[in-house]
């Protein structure tokens, strides 16, 4: 009998290990996926839009002088590529916008941001300095509106951040950090307001393989999608107020008006596996021929949950990709 429930014990542990042994390879296998996926994109550019020909003086000063960019193009498109270490390529291009209101004029004060945002889709753009106050001495000399606040960042809700606005009532926040060059800012990460956070973590993470999810709250999460640190947040989750999105399915009506584009190791693997999980192309990747075979694919633009427009396009031939 002794011997009998010694087997059995044996046999036992034995199975514990070996289902522990399998449990532990399919995690790494997981793991290894999960990352390969993310690995495989990468946020390109973010695209920002100047209200009028008028505001490219301030832009330029904005990007060059205060965040320290390179002015990498300026073509008779009237678009201009920033870059900046360690961060996205930004583009910033002419779009005629209606003239803001009375009350959401940020070339006049950006004291009353909270009523302004009121779309989903880009919230502001997180800039890391190496000091606050000197950017905050820069940006009033040079004319833009600051505003110094400590509820702006979810994560953090006691850091203390500079907010301004360059042009178009478009938000910048700025906030110190010791790992920032003095020659140059770098862009810590992007908030959008979207209109449900599950379903939003689930679009990214199915076609730009999103990872590295953090929730910070039920509305608020901070996600990494491209190389780049995002905070996805339903309106509460950035201390908005969320009567003032109702009506709005898409970023259509914003007085801000963006697009990102991320480029795939593999794109023709990446159109294939947003198509699979049935996700609307607003304009769908077309295969390019030369010498009568497939070379590659056309960029394409899908639309997220909230109306993003988001351009897709090959790592090895976009002409807006930075090795």
């Amino acid at each position: 009998m002794n011997n009998f429930l010694t087997l059995l014990k044996k046999a036992v542990a034995n199975a514990l290990v070996s289902n522990s042994l399998m449990a532990l390879v399919a995690l790494v296998l997981l793991s290894n996926r999960v990352f390969a996926q993310s690995e495989n994109v990468k946020l390109d550019y973010f695209s920002l839009a100047l209200a009028n020909q008028d505001e490219k003086p301030k832009a330029m000063f904005f990007f060059q002088e205060v965040l320290g960019a390179n002015l990498m193009t300026n073509n008779d498109q009237n678009i201009y590529e920033f870059e900046l270490p360690n961060s996205p390529v930004i583009r910033v291009f002419k779009k005629e916008k209606p003239e803001p209101n009375a009350t959401c004029n940020y070339n006049k004060s950006v004291e009353n941001w909270g009523t302004c945002i009121n779309s989903y889709g880009l919230a502001w753009i997180v800039v890391a300095t190496s000091d606050l106050k000197r950017t905050a001495k820069e940006l009033k000399a040079a004319g833009y509106p600051t505003k110094f606040s400590k509820s702006m960042l979810p994560d953090e809700p006691t850091t203390e951040v500079l907010i301004t606005s360059p042009f178009n009532n478009q938000l910048f926040l700025f906030v110190q950090r010791e790992d920032v060059s003095a020659s140059a800012c770098k862009i810590e990460n992007i908030h959008l307001v979207v209109e449900n956070l599950k379903k939003s973590i689930g679009f990214y993470s199915d076609t730009m393989g999103a990872s590295d999810i953090e929730y910070v709250s039920d509305v608020c999460a901070k996600v990494q999608i491209g190389g780049q640190n995002f905070i996805l947040a339903e309106p509460e989750g950035l201390l908005l107020e969320p009567s003032q999105f109702e009506g709005n399915t898409s970023n259509e009506a914003s007085v801000i008006k963006e697009h990102f584009g991320f480029l795939f190791n593999d794109f023709e693997q990446g159109i294939y596996a947003i198509n699979g999980k049935g996700y609307y192309f607003k304009n769908m990747p077309q295969p390019q021929y030369r010498d009568n075979k497939h070379s590659h694919f056309s960029n394409g633009q899908i639309l997220s949950p909230d109306g993003l427009v988001i351009d897709l396009g090959d790592m090895a031939v976009s002409r807006y990709s930075r090795q």
